[in-house]
């Protein structure tokens, strides 16, 4: 057990886009029955963003009931770069005008950021008082609306999550996979070494999400069994399973095949999207909003994330 405490979280989101709306600017029909998503959030423009990542951490802070000079690191626990070079939590730093020795570094493991943020902040909660987690997913700028079937399933979030040492309760146990056969199963492009802007001047499909969706349910449906098994989860001990919301289909599915307890599953899916690494964190506030969580009960967070990667973190509230 490592005690560890979530101390506050605020989440902040853009403009709610309808269906109807992304059906008449692309040219689109039928969203909803082909994601069952019925809206989702969008950013109208990227420069608000700064501005929503300080709300998010101002209702974090209000809620564990601190000021932003109790913070000690930042981890950025996103899966969107704001520019390839510097890192993320750099930009988050000097938005909050925190001083210099306060540290901060990034963490993207795509949409299992936030999970892996959480196991290694847990390891360093005895040195850090208070750890503040952002995770700025902005999916809006990366989708292709030629493929309806993954351009369909995102929306755009922002969630700060403030973690503290606590004396009872904590991360139980945390575990991670790494299946790099998928390694091209879920791709954007652009941004890195391999397609240098030089050598390849029109950078708008390499810059867009792909996604092969049956070559990863195969690969994951495949390999979440024995992660599982490994995990030596007794979900009769569990009050709530928070997944990431990759889709209506994976949260189904997951149901159906892994055999875990409908009656415990969050589903935030139909108003929200994927949300990459903010699905977790906003699925999260959605359950200490809604339900009245006691001292000792227990969650599990679960998912999938680029790679491909499965990961799941048992945390126990103190």
């Amino acid at each position: 057990m490592r005690n560890i405490d979530i101390a506050g979280i605020g989440v902040a989101l853009p403009r709610e886009v309808s269906n109807d709306e992304l059906e008449k600017k692309f040219n689109l029909s039928s969203i909803e029955k082909v994601t069952k998503l019925k809206s989702r959030h969008f950013f109208d423009d990227v420069k608000d963003i700064d501005e929503y990542i300080l709300k998010a951490v101002d209702e974090a802070l209000k809620n564990a009931n601190i000021t932003k000079d109790k913070i000690a690191c930042i981890i950025s626990s996103g899966a969107v770069n704001k520019m390839a070079i510097p890192y993320n939590a750099s930009n988050i730093h000097r938005l909050l005008k925190l001083s210099s020795n306060v540290g901060s570094f990034d963490v993207n493991m795509t949409c299992l950021s936030f999970l892996r943020a959480f196991d290694i902040a847990s390891r360093m909660i005895e040195e850090f008082e208070y750890i503040l987690f952002v995770s700025v997913d902005v999916a809006s700028v990366g989708l292709d609306w030629e493929n309806l079937g993954t351009a369909g399933l995102f929306g755009d979030g922002i969630s700060a999550v403030i973690f503290k040492k606590s004396s009872s309760g904590g991360l139980i146990k945390s575990n991670f996979y790494t299946c790099s056969s998928g390694y091209e199963i879920c791709t954007l492009k652009s941004g890195g070494y391999l397609y240098n802007p030089r050598d390849y001047k029109d950078q708008s499909k390499l810059g867009q999400f792909c996604m092969n969706g049956k070559e990863l349910f195969r690969l994951v449906m495949n390999e979440m069994p024995a992660f599982l098994a490994d995990c030596n989860i007794n979900y009769d001990e569990i009050s709530y399973i928070i997944p990431h919301q990759a889709s209506f289909s994976s949260l189904k599915n997951a149901i159906k095949y892994l055999k875990l307890p409908s009656e415990k599953i969050i589903n935030i899916f139909e108003n929200h999207g994927n949300q990459i690494a903010s699905s977790l964190p906003i699925a999260l506030n959605f359950v200490i909003k809604t339900k009245d969580l006691k001292s000792g009960e227990k969650l599990l967070f679960l998912g999938t994330g680029a790679g491909v990667s499965l990961g799941c973190v048992l945390w126990q509230k103190p």
